[in-house]
């Protein structure tokens, strides 16, 4: 499938063979180098060396040249920042003197890659040297111009991704004027773009425009290499085929038209599930609608991204009928009309929408394969449902919390601290039949995870196989 769509990587594949096209590979690692490169022991991974010490320069030249001579043929050699923050970088004396001198942290960091470029540049006269611009270095360096055998990746990675580059700089960052700075001064500039919610891989991400207009904002800033990461630890349980193939297509056509976009996509979905895929594109494109007025980072929730109606009821006061007797007799009451006695969460729309659509797609749908496919992308409706759940026994909880100490007070006499202490038991006792039952939906939803190969509920978040565990 990457040959026919002319893909030449793609993580944890490893090589393409030369007769299917050839693939153009790392040396080693594709990212976050410098700890290991320098041999660094901090217990903290992202810990940075310090790039004034010519010790570090020599521990790293040495094992830039280690890997590319292990590795005949590649074409990139990562010397980049490890995955931290600002915080975990070197302020050594001579450091902080060094990046005062230069203009800043991606003059800092560049000014150290160029030495490693040039200094193996006739050794290595085909090989890339690739570093990040990245949380702290994603600004344009002030005199620091990268080599030319310097490959910078431009991380978009705080971004919103709901809205286009061009269009959004919510996340206080303008990502479209920092990546043409970048391309005005760089020979090769590549990108590391993010299209799946990291957090949460099986909630409906709602990217799909912002992928469309970012594909052209790279072409128009010449950029030559675009790492497109999406959910690459499990099987999903969303939309990650039809983006792989739809990513794919605009690789090779970035200035497409928008209907020749949309056009694949209803290719793709017609033929991935069938009749039904219609009312899967229907789907997306109201995800997409009712998310226009909202920023979506890469580790939102599902209730950032489609927010909860709250609705206050009231602020204060107990209903009226209660009595000692009934208090007393507490198993024995429905209290089902006042489990939102102060405030409710409204039914939310995505699912209602997403439950709709997808019956009505499976009902046009007969193929055996095409209904399975149905069935796993029907997982994200499942899996917010759970988590709205969640949420609404979290709020029923706060409220009874309030309202079972007030009663008790009130027509039982108890004094405040005794009441709260008896309420905890009361508000388990009456919470038992909700939680079991959401325990037991949970449980069928783990059964389909597993069917369909989904081990991890986001990056770095495996999922207990033994479901006793967790």
């Amino acid at each position: 499938l990457s040959v026919k769509l002319k893909l030449n990587c793609s993580h944890g594949r490893g090589k393409i063979a030369e007769d299917l096209g050839g693939s153009a590979y790392f040396a080693g690692s594709n990212c976050h180098t410098l700890y290991s490169l320098a041999e660094l022991t901090d217990p903290n991974k992202n810990k940075e060396p310090c790039l004034t010490s010519e010790e570090t320069y020599n521990t790293v030249l040495k094992n830039v040249r280690r890997l590319l001579d292990a590795n005949p043929g590649a074409k990139y050699v990562s010397v980049s920042q490890n995955d931290g923050s600002v915080r975990d970088a070197c302020y050594c004396d001579n450091c902080t003197a060094l990046r005062e001198e230069l203009g800043g942290w991606s003059d800092h960091y560049l000014n150290f890659v160029n030495k490693i470029a040039n200094e193996i540049k006739d050794e290595y006269p085909d090989v890339m040297v690739h570093t990040f611009a990245y949380k702290f270095t994603k600004d344009a360096p002030k005199t620091v111009v990268p080599a030319e055998n310097v490959m910078v990746q431009f991380c978009t990675i705080e971004a919103c991704f709901r809205h286009s580059l061009t269009e959004c700089s919510a996340h206080g960052a303008d990502f479209e004027k920092l990546l043409s700075e970048w391309s005005a001064i760089c020979n090769y500039i590549s990108v590391w773009d993010y299209t799946t919610d990291f957090y949460y891989y099986s909630v409906s991400f709602p990217n799909f425009d912002a992928i469309y207009d970012n594909m052209r904002l790279f072409a128009d800033n010449n950029v030559k290499k675009v790492y497109e990461q999406g959910n690459w630890q499990t099987a999903s349980g969303e939309f990650s085929e039809l983006r792989g193939y739809l990513i794919s297509r605009l690789l090779w056509d970035p200035y497409m038209s928008r209907e020749e976009y949309y056009a694949y996509m209803d290719e793709f979905l017609c033929d991935y599930y069938g009749e039904g895929g219609a009312k899967i594109r229907e789907y997306i494109d109201y995800m997409q609608k009712v998310t226009e007025d909202t920023h979506v980072g890469i580790y939102d929730s599902p209730s950032k991204i489609y927010p909860n109606t709250v609705v206050t009821q009231r602020e204060s006061g107990i209903p009226d009928g209660f009595s000692e007797d009934k208090l007393r007799k507490y198993k024995d009451i429905d209290w089902t009309p006042y489990f939102e006695w102060y405030t409710r969460l409204e039914p939310n729309e995505i699912l209602a929408k997403g439950k709709q659509l997808f019956a009505e797609a499976r009902a046009m749908t007969s193929d055996p394969d095409q209904l399975a496919r149905l069935d796993k992308a029907y997982i994200q409706i499942e899996f917010m449902e759970s988590y709205y759940r969640h949420a609404k026994l979290a709020e029923i909880r706060k409220n009874l919390s309030k309202l079972i100490p007030a009663l008790l007070t009130e027509h039982m006499g108890v004094d405040p601290e005794g009441a709260a202490a008896v309420s905890t038991t009361m508000v388990n006792n009456i919470l038992r039949p909700l939680e079991d039952e959401y325990k037991d939906y949970n449980e069928q939803l783990f059964d389909k995870f597993f069917k369909y190969g989904i081990n991890f509920a986001g990056e770095a978040r495996r999922l207990e196989l033994d479901k006793k565990k967790s």
